[in-house]
């Protein structure tokens, strides 16, 4: 930092005018940066490392102390390497440029600070071409763009490395094709208290900021997936499905696929905190199939066929099998056969969770 900087902080009656100093950085680790990443954004998992150095510089002006009014400059780098607890391999990062522009030459206040750019940043995720990562930097926070062509294999161990809350917990395995366009944006300050009780006390600076989580929204169109789950003892197979992230929490919408050789379309959904909180874990879901033959159905859920052990026989979920969440909703079906009864515009209604499935209600037109 120039001279100007240490002059300002000295002498407090100065600073009601700017107070211009330089940043300059030389070879700068670019660990350091995924560190502060980390603090604002929890959902990066630990043990995550960036190889490869920053260099630029930053000229700012000061305007007393409560805000950064202005801060514009460049911040480069040759290829990253990016280290993820979940991946075998670095992940690839094109040369980073980072840059933010004066707004001319009246004040800036500090509604109107500078916005500071990321250049395309290119990230092979398995896709047929590289993905691309753009996004700002503002006084309010970072927010990140994501979009391109990926390997599912490779969007899950990103999505468990980064806490994207895409999956759930039973996908293990996935397979297939997605195109993303996702977005990430978090604060760089903690939460403020609320409670005004709370806030009256003394501050306790042992106790950790609490930062709210970054909000990742968007979508993801996958194609020929396989999802083997943990709680079915065949995988689903996904032709098309398009997945929607929001505040409120994952929609999986337009699914095209088979399940044991039964055709099925419909939607899947469930709030966000399901992931760490059981209370709010519950799934719904809509589905519907042409022609559903029950025994078939029933055989295919049995996680031991041909087992001799009379239980596994006639409980899908025995002991040992992974209990299902909290899932509840309704199957349509045009034709539901079971035994001789055949049923048209079937709807069943079907709550699961545990190692329990259970039918609630059942409708339909029979003997016409």
């Amino acid at each position: 930092m120039n001279r100007s900087l240490h002059r300002g902080i000295g002498r407090r009656s100065k600073l009601a005018s700017s107070e211009p100093f330089q940043i300059t950085l030389q070879r700068v680790p670019a660990d350091s940066f995924l560190n502060l990443l980390g603090h604002i954004h929890p959902g990066i998992a630990a043990g995550a490392t960036v190889s490869g150095e920053v260099n630029g510089e930053a000229n700012c002006d000061w305007h007393a102390f409560k805000a950064l009014a202005s801060c514009t400059g460049e911040i480069q780098s040759k290829e990253l390497r990016l280290h993820l607890v979940h991946f075998d391999r670095p992940l690839t990062l094109s040369p980073l440029l980072l840059a933010s522009s004066p707004s001319g030459n009246r004040p800036v206040t500090v509604s109107e600070a500078p916005i500071w750019r990321l250049s395309p940043l290119h990230v092979s995720l398995g896709g047929s071409t590289p993905a691309t990562l753009t996004g700002t930097l503002t006084s309010a926070g970072p927010s990140l763009q994501l979009t391109g062509p990926a390997d599912l294999a490779e969007l899950d161990k990103l999505a468990q490395s980064l806490k994207i809350p895409a999956f759930s917990g039973e996908v293990q395995s996935i397979r297939g094709n997605v195109q993303l366009a996702l977005s990430l944006a978090s604060t760089w300050l903690p939460r403020l208290e609320t409670n005004m009780a709370a806030a009256a006390q003394p501050v306790q600076f042992a106790q950790p900021a609490e930062f709210a989580p970054s909000r990742w929204t968007g979508s993801l169109q996958l194609h020929n997936a396989t999802l083997p789950i943990a709680t079915l003892p065949r995988s689903v197979q996904l032709t098309s499905a398009r997945i929607n992230l929001s505040p409120a929490g994952v929609q999986w919408t337009g699914l095209d696929g088979t399940f044991a050789h039964i055709p099925f379309d419909g939607s899947i959904q469930w709030q966000t905190p399901c992931l760490t909180a059981k209370s709010a874990c519950a799934r719904t879901f809509a589905l519907h199939t042409a022609d559903l033959n029950a025994d078939y159905l029933q055989a295919a859920l049995r996680s031991s066929a041909g087992s001799s052990d009379l239980l596994n026989r006639i409980n899908p979920w025995a002991a040992g099998v992974p209990q299902l969440p909290e899932i509840s909703g309704t199957l349509n079906a045009d034709v539901l056969s079971a035994g001789r009864i055949s049923l048209k515009n079937a709807q069943l209604q079907l709550h699961m969770e545990g190692h329990s499935a259970a039918l609630t209600a059942i409708s339909g037109s029979i003997f016409g």
